[in-house]
């Protein structure tokens, strides 16, 4: 585990030749995301709007108030910032960790990752029902079909698709540490007997090469859950960011393709999504983003 948080992004341009970053951030509470956007109204932005779940937005002083609100605890969904006297100059923040940007905001929240773990944790308990066929939170989707389980990490690099299709032309892995860690409990919890998914190298004699235009073959196969699993501790050991996936052994989770896991010899209960969140020790802030989905939650 890192001793300190570190700022990663990625960059893309679009068709009109404006450059966009995504950057990732921890999962954030309530207060550290008001401390945030504290930071950039403080530095001349402007709180347009604040969404409390998709489809329910405040603007202007009610959304500040609402953060400010100590009754209301559960962190947004997101919000939209704009700086008053610059062009496309919009910050999308997500409560997931997530922003969008149209401009560098390294100088902006480099002494909120500077502090960010002297911010108190917030563990939440909630009434949470049998988890059986659809699951899903801020890290990842998961989907019964009989006796198998596909999962689909949710990436805070995974918007917008463009950089993603980018991304594979040039080889980079845009996985980070936490998507890692939650990967290796999803399969130590449930101990499926095998798993299926895309790798960049063929990992089985019987792996089946994927050829996609303007990106090197993928190699789709199964194989066991204990070399899976020391293929994602292998990483997490000698883990960089970027990885660029030429001569490195590692396996693709995103854009187009899901990992399966199948005949699970356990389920995924309350305290399974428990020891998820107490393994994220710096990544996630909040246990809300854990054990309940935006789409779930009322607020």
């Amino acid at each position: 585990m890192k001793k300190y948080f570190r700022l990663c992004y990625v960059t893309s341009v679009g068709q009109d030749g404006l450059q966009s970053f995504s950057y990732a951030l921890p999962s954030l509470s309530k207060k550290q995301f008001y401390d945030i956007v504290n930071e950039l109204t403080y530095n001349g932005f402007h709180l347009k709007t604040l969404f409390l779940k998709p489809g329910v937005r405040l603007k202007g002083t009610i959304a500040l108030n609402w953060l400010k609100d100590h009754k209301t605890n559960f962190p947004p969904y997101s919000a939209t910032l704009y700086f008053r006297s610059r062009y496309r100059s919009y910050i999308k923040l997500y409560s997931s960790g997530k922003i969008i940007s149209f401009f560098p905001l390294e100088s902006y929240i480099v002494n909120f990752l500077k502090n960010v773990m002297r911010y108190e944790r917030v563990l939440r308990f909630y009434e949470l029902k049998p988890i059986n066929r659809y699951f899903e939170n801020s890290y990842f989707i998961l989907n019964w079909f009989n006796d198998e389980l596909k999962i689909f990490l949710k990436s805070r690099f995974e918007l917008p698709r463009s950089a993603w299709l980018n991304n594979r032309k040039t080889e980079y892995y845009y996985i980070l540490e936490d998507e890692l860690i939650i990967l290796m409990k999803l399969c130590k919890i449930l101990k499926p007997e095998r798993i299926e998914c895309l790798f960049n190298f063929p990992i089985e004699e019987v792996s089946i090469p994927i050829i996609k235009p303007g990106s090197r073959p993928m190699f789709k196969t199964e194989t066991s859950f204990h070399k899976f699993l020391n293929l994602i501790e292998d990483l997490l050991s000698n883990y960089e960011f970027p990885i660029n996936l030429k001569n490195r052994k590692s396996f693709i989770t995103f854009d187009d393709s899901s990992i399966i896991f199948k005949k699970l010899n356990s389920e995924l209960d309350y305290e399974g999504l428990l020891s998820i969140f107490g393994e994220l020790k710096n990544h996630c802030f909040d246990s809300f983003h854990i054990f309940s989905s935006y789409h779930e939650i009322k607020i």
